[in-house]
């Protein structure tokens, strides 16, 4: 308890500067001291009696009574009465104030109720702070969700661009496995072993990360690589194969067969040999074979060809005409005699439409006389030999100019 002959309570003028608090004192119950207010220029200070408003011990100051007049009234400046408080009201008046809280701001003592503005004011803090708080999580669970559809998986880097990926690495590496077996199956042999397999392009099995639609099977994957081109596989290794043989072809020359004559006496057949061969491919092709080894299965059979040499006319002179040579003189005979020796044509006559002259030249008589011989058309025959011997000096000359012209 305070001494209320010494000391009062002195509440703090925090309202307009030309008013002042009437505050009673235990001294006298008819008047009260009049205390100006003080300027906000001017600090508050404990020891000289004033409130101080960094002081949170009890939130009043003490101001002695003996120095009351001395420190807050002026000389010019008296006690006025005023109006008679009723003892009801004084007792009430008398009453010591209750300290505030230590934490509490002297400014809550302004009013028991805060401005509304002030109620607006925290009404919007609040609002403000739960619409961010809402924004943070939703922020929080969309990182999450997306988060959680992006998976570990693992790519098949083709020159650092990883469009084909897969649920793990083992699938990564088994596509590019299947790949090389694919193109292995496309050779025409069969494959030994296979000592390599490159790529033309930097191929690497990459982890990253992608949503779950962008997940490729094995299979997609493989057909990927394989219709887009994008990977050229080399395959070095050994396979083995059958190959066949060809047959010869022997010619042998017979004169029981007229001349210009081809008979085939046996037929050929190709034999067949396993072959060993070292060998590079580029997705599935062959760019590269050797041969390491060959065993021959079947030898091959050769083709026996006749070529005949007998003569179909062998004129006087020892002239042999092969059957070509015989068809182009039967032609040019058909249409100078039709092969009539009786034929004549005024001074041509015979089966070569000769004249008497080339008969004396090329068989040594006349033409009446090649009518007694015993076979007169090998007779007539000669003479026109010798006649086409020396103007034209083959019988396919006399032919060609005989088609061209119509006579020779």
């Amino acid at each position: 308890m305070f001494d209320t002959e010494k000391h009062v309570y002195s509440r703090p003028t925090i309202h307009s500067r030309s008013r002042v608090h009437t505050i009673p004192t235990t001294h006298s119950r008819s008047k009260v001291h009049t205390i100006p207010q003080r300027p906000h220029s001017q600090p508050c200070h404990r020891e000289q009696g004033t409130y101080n408003e960094n002081n949170h011990n009890d939130g009043w100051a003490r101001i002695p009574s003996q120095n009351l007049k001395k420190t807050l009234l002026k000389p010019t400046q008296s006690l006025k009465p005023t109006q008679s408080l009723k003892p009801k009201q004084l007792l009430e008046s008398t009453q010591p104030l209750k300290p505030t809280h230590p934490l509490e701001s002297p400014h809550s003592l302004r009013s028991t109720q805060p401005p509304v503005a002030s109620k607006k004011r925290q009404v919007l803090i609040i609002g403000f702070s739960v619409a961010m708080t809402l924004v943070f999580w939703a922020c929080m669970v969309t990182m999450f969700v997306f988060a959680g559809s992006l998976n570990d998986k693992y790519g098949i880097s083709i020159n650092g661009q990883a469009d084909i990926v897969l649920a793990d690495k083992t699938e990564a590496q088994a596509v590019l496995d299947e790949l090389t077996e694919y193109y292995t199956d496309l050779a025409d042999s069969d494959v030994l072993s296979v000592s390599s397999v490159t790529y033309e392009e930097d191929v690497e099995v990459i982890k990253t990360r992608v949503p779950a639609s962008e997940i490729q099977n094995k299979d997609e994957a493989k057909q990927a690589l394989i219709d887009g081109q994008h990977l050229n596989v080399i395959i070095e290794g050994v396979c083995k194969g059958t190959e066949d043989i060809d047959f010869p072809t022997e010619t042998k020359k017979d004169d029981t067969i007229p001349l210009d004559t081809v008979e085939t006496q046996q037929e050929g057949a190709k034999g067949s040999k396993d072959v060993t061969y070292g060998f590079t491919l580029k997705n599935g092709d062959f760019i590269e074979k050797t041969i390491l080894e060959e065993t021959v299965i079947k030898d091959p059979v050769p083709e026996i060809i006749l070529q005949g040499t007998k003569p179909a006319f062998v004129s006087a002179s020892g002239q042999n005409l092969g059957k070509s040579d015989m068809e182009m003189l039967e032609y040019i005979i058909k249409r100078e005699s039709g092969g009539n020796v009786h034929a004549t044509n005024g001074k041509y006559k015979g089966i070569g439409q000769l004249q008497e002259s080339h008969y004396q030249t090329y068989v040594g008589m006349s033409y009446e006389e090649t009518l007694q011989q015993p076979d007169p058309y090998a007779v007539q025959l000669e003479a026109m030999l010798g006649y086409i011997n020396g103007r034209y000096s083959s019988v396919q000359a006399a032919y060609n100019f005989w088609v061209k012209n119509g006579w020779y």
